[in-house]
């Protein structure tokens, strides 16, 4: 699959992979700060943003879709940094080609499986709700975007979580509303989005960077026994008074991490 993406600055090749609902567009703030020192990458993943939609959504066809990617660019040695979804895309993609890789940054997200029946973690962010909402929305009767807003606000409290929802609203030429990321295959395929990443696999030497929001249930102290069953070489290092969107929360402090990790 030939993803859309967007490029800044020069440098060594910096690949940014976002998170659920997310779209290259949401990063681009980050990504010129790294474009700084870095030649950046913005990538948009299978069933969101610009790029193609597809009835399979698993980190293995997105890790596929990253491989793909280098080979289009002629891309062989790169940093890659995943957020979310996009981090145990980062993670599946380390395991398949190791090869490819100096350093992974993982940012809030360990490759265990999720479970919903985990009421800390489903209590924080419902996604199988998010998503049954966005799918029941019928479009033919909606003029505006305020009425999209205040569906969504019927089922989601959290108002960062809809704004990065309406990002993902797009209008045609006949003024028809509809969702630009592919809501039904992902869905469909909701466990996957979930499961455990780097199954049956060696451990990775890869020098790799977890990177916590302190106030988000993603990463526990319970999950660093499965990170170190998967990862040789990594630290964690915790933001403060951050949530899972740590990278916009707190954009200096997580652009002072990446680059003091990227730097040695």
């Amino acid at each position: 699959m030939k993803l859309f993406y967007r490029k800044y600055g020069t440098g060594e090749p910096l690949i940014i992979v976002h998170g659920l609902y997310g779209m290259s567009d949401n990063w681009i703030p980050q990504a010129k700060l790294l474009a700084q020192k870095h030649e950046v990458f913005l990538l948009d993943m299978r069933n969101h943003g610009n790029s193609p939609h597809s009835e399979k959504h698993s980190y293995k066809a997105m890790s596929e879709d990253i491989f793909l990617f280098l080979k289009e660019n002629n891309l062989s040695e790169i940093n890659i940094l995943g957020h979310s979804m996009g981090g145990k895309t980062a993670m599946q993609f380390a395991f398949d080609y190791p090869e490819k890789i100096k350093k992974l940054i993982v940012a809030d997200i360990s490759p265990k499986e999720y479970s919903f029946s985990d009421k800390k973690f489903s209590s924080y962010i419902n996604h199988y709700e998010i998503m049954r909402c966005m799918y029941k929305i019928n479009f033919e009767n909606i003029e505006n975007r305020k009425q999209i807003e205040n569906i969504l606000e019927k089922t989601i409290s959290d108002k960062r979580i809809i704004n990065l929802l309406l990002k993902n609203v797009k209008r045609s030429k006949d003024n028809k509303f509809s969702w630009r990321l592919n809501i039904s295959a992902l869905l469909r395929n909701f466990k996957q989005l979930f499961s455990e990443v780097g199954k049956q696999t060696t451990k990775s030497n890869i020098e790799t960077l977890f990177i916590k929001g302190e106030l988000s249930p993603y990463i526990f102290k319970d999950d660093i026994p499965e990170i170190d069953k998967k990862f040789n070489n990594y630290k964690i290092i915790a933001i403060p008074e951050t949530g899972h969107w740590l990278h916009s929360e707190k954009p200096d402090k997580f652009i002072e991490t990446v680059n003091k990790f990227l730097s040695f």
